[in-house]
């Protein structure tokens, strides 16, 4: 079943958690660049 595939690939909850301060943090510094420009 294809849902048991996803559950099997997902992303253990910390990778998810850097994922999103990566995000966070290229966001700021895009940001950053665009104040600063």
């Amino acid at each position: 079943m294809p849902w048991k595939i996803i559950v099997e690939h997902s992303p253990s909850s910390l990778e998810v958690v850097e994922n999103k301060g990566r995000v966070i943090l290229d966001g700021l510094i895009a940001a950053f660049i665009s104040v600063a420009a």
